[in-house]
């Protein structure tokens, strides 16, 4: 599979300091041995810029299984129906 497009993200700690230039990036385990191992999803955070001071945070990232991508899946779209998008003022 190509690598995947990088999303823009802030990093916040507990007092919502954060480096402002972090990507989210998924990239995809595939399953092996025919099937016996399930595929899996990693979910990466990753350096869009300069990052100072955030070693710890870059270029590290989650692993999914299936059902844990599902129900981040169903608790994004709830969150997407609840707060439609709202037009662009300029």
């Amino acid at each position: 599979m190509p690598e995947q497009p990088k999303i823009p993200v802030l990093w916040f700690n507990s007092k919502g300091h954060g480096p402002d230039e972090l990507a989210l990036q998924l990239h995809p385990f595939p399953a092996e041995l025919e099937g016996r191992i399930p595929a899996h999803l990693g979910l990466r955070v990753r350096s869009d810029g300069l990052v100072i001071g955030a070693d710890q945070l870059v270029d590290g990232g989650f692993n999914l299984h299936r059902e844990q991508v599902e129900d981040l899946h169903r608790q994004l779209g709830a969150w997407l129906e609840a707060n439609p998008a709202t037009p662009t003022v300029h």
